[in-house]
C-alpha cells in the first residue's frame, strides 16, 4: 500500500458517482482565462453546492496568452453561482519534497474502492467539508504521440494534493501501476460537484477542456493535442490508468461512455476538425 492511517483513525470509504456518458466540454474565448470560465460556466449547476475550493494546478509556468489569471476567473464564475469559494494551490515539486519530512497531522484518511493497491489515501482535512471542487490544470501540447498517451494532466491535479508521500509515489508508479486513478478519485470523493479543466493553446487561440470525470477529460484532452499522423481509435484507453480506473468502476469505462461537446461561443468559425480528430482518436461515433 501506499500509504497507511494516521494512529487510532479509520479509513472513511466514500462514493464518488459520475452520469453516464460522461460530458466532456471544449471552450475557447479571448484568453486563457475566458476559455477556463467558458467551459466551467456550461459545465456548473445552476446552484453550486458551498463551500467550493478552487485548485490551481497550472504550476509557475506561465501560459503563452495568460493576460489575466485562469483560476481566478474560474473562481469568480463559481462565486457566479451563489458558493462561497476559496482558492487552494496545488503542491509544486518542492513542496511535495520538503512535505515527505512532515507527519500525518491534520490528514484525513479515505478508504480506496475495494480491489484497489493504494489501500488508504490521506487527503487535507479541509477537502472532507467541500462541497464543490474545481481543479484547473495544464495540457501540454503535442504530447501524446506514441500510444497509449504518457501523461494524464487532470488526474494528477487531484492525486497531487493527497499527502506528499502518496502524491510523489502515485506519480511515480502512476503509468506502471495504474495507481494514479486511485489516488485522485479518493481525493475528489465526497464533493457533490467536481470539475477539471486543462488549458492548452491550439492553432493560436486558448482552449480549455472540462468535465465532471477527470479521466474522460484526459483523454479527450490527449485526443485534441495528439500530434499521431494517424488516429489510433485504441492507444488511449489501453493506458493503464484507464484500464485501472474501469477495472475498480472509476472512471469512464470506453468509448460507449463518452460524449465530447463544443461550446459555440469565441469560435471565429466552428472547430469542426479538432472535433472529428477528437472523435476519431476516442473511437467515438
Amino acid at each position: 500500500m501506499l500509504g497507511a492511517s494516521p494512529p487510532g483513525r479509520r479509513p472513511v470509504s466514500r462514493e464518488w458517482t459520475i452520469d453516464r456518458p460522461a460530458r466532456v466540454v471544449v471552450a475557447t474565448g479571448e484568453d486563457a482565462a475566458g476559455a477556463a470560465a467558458a467551459a466551467v460556466a456550461r459545465l456548473l449547476p445552476d446552484v453550486v453546492p458551498s463551500p467550493a475550493i478552487v485548485v490551481d494546478g497550472i504550476g509557475r509556468g506561465r501560459l503563452p496568452d495568460a493576460r489575466h489569471d485562469p483560476v481566478t476567473a474560474v473562481v469568480a464564475t463559481v462565486g457566479d453561482r451563489g458558493a462561497a469559494v476559496s482558492r487552494a494551490q496545488a503542491a509544486s515539486r518542492l513542496g511535495r519534497a520538503v512535505g515527505l519530512l512532515r507527519g500525518e497531522a491534520g490528514w484525513i484518511p479515505r478508504a480506496s474502492p475495494p480491489g484497489g493497491r493504494v489501500g488508504t489515501v490521506l487527503v487535507p482535512g479541509g477537502l472532507d467539508a467541500a462541497g464543490t471542487l474545481v481543479g484547473v490544470g495544464r495540457l501540454a501540447p503535442g504530447v501524446g504521440t506514441g500510444s497509449p498517451p504518457r501523461d494524464l494532466p487532470g488526474l494528477r491535479v487531484w492525486a497531487g494534493l493527497a499527502h506528499p508521500r502518496q502524491a510523489v509515489a502515485a506519480g511515480l508508479a502512476g503509468d506502471r501501476l495504474g495507481v494514479l486513478g486511485e489516488v485522485a478519485y479518493a481525493v475528489v470523493a465526497g464533493a457533490q460537484v467536481v470539475l477539471t479543466v486543462l488549458l492548452v493553446r491550439l492553432a493560436g487561440r486558448p482552449v480549455a477542456i472540462g468535465g465532471a470525470d477527470p479521466l474522460a477529460v484526459d483523454l479527450a484532452g490527449l485526443a485534441l493535442v495528439s500530434r499521431g499522423e494517424e488516429p489510433d481509435a485504441l492507444g488511449a484507453w489501453q493506458h493503464p490508468a484507464v484500464q485501472r480506473a474501469a477495472a475498480l468502476g472509476l472512471g469512464v469505462p470506453g468509448p460507449h461512455a463518452l460524449r465530447v461537446e463544443v461550446d459555440p461561443a469565441g469560435w471565429p468559425a466552428p472547430p469542426e476538425a479538432l472535433i472529428a480528430q477528437v472523435r476519431a482518436r476516442l473511437g467515438l461515433p
